[in-house]
């Protein structure tokens, strides 16, 4: 009995001395975390008319830092100094007016230059998830009066005749052909029937 509590007295001293040596287990596999990846975006806004006004929230997958100065740019021309901050939400809010065909006003307002069709908004600020600089780019459609409207959202414009009814038509007309034929060589095989 006391040999049995000896060994058991020794494996409880052994024990502890190894959880006093041993590191402790974690579940992380390294500090800190890895930065956010993709620093690039894309987002599509819409298609607006002439006189219209949309606000498009820029909203990359590596959020801007709440507060962070944001560079903001429309069709190449800077729409900022004074830089926009990011919201609490880690995006940026950019406001545009479909001033003509030619022209948007942005935000306060900041005159750019348009142009029927596709335009671009490019949005670049520090994301302290990412750990450096990350861009988010929106594009949207600008309708033009007499335009011809470009594919709009993944769609493609149509080009061509529709053919399907015409198709039919042919298919048809191959069918009592092969018919006709068939009565013909059946009638000079069975001659008087």
């Amino acid at each position: 009995m006391r040999r049995t509590f000896s060994i058991a007295a020794l494996m409880a001293v052994l024990s502890g001395a190894a959880m006093l040596i041993a590191p402790a287990a974690s579940a992380q596999t390294g500090y800190p975390p890895p930065p956010c990846r993709p620093l690039d975006g894309t987002q599509y806004a819409g298609a607006f008319q002439i006189g219209e006004t949309f606000t498009e929230a820029l909203t990359p997958v590596c959020l801007f830092t709440p507060g962070a100065d944001i560079t903001v740019t429309v069709n190449g021309q800077s729409v900022t100094p004074p830089p926009k901050a990011a919201e609490a939400n880690g995006s940026v809010n950019v406001t545009v007016f479909v001033e003509s065909a030619t022209s948007l006003l942005i935000d306060d307002p900041v005159r750019v230059s348009s142009r029927c069709g596709r335009n671009v908004i490019v949005a670049t600020g520090p994301s302290q998830v990412a750990r450096a600089n990350v861009t988010q780019t929106a594009t949207f459609d600008v309708l033009c009066p007499g335009a011809v409207p470009r594919a709009v959202q993944g769609r493609v414009a149509f080009t061509g005749a529709n053919v399907t009814i015409m198709a039919a038509v042919a298919l048809a007309l191959v069918g009592i052909g092969a018919l006709l034929v068939v009565a013909n060589r059946r009638r000079k095989a069975h001659p008087g029937s």
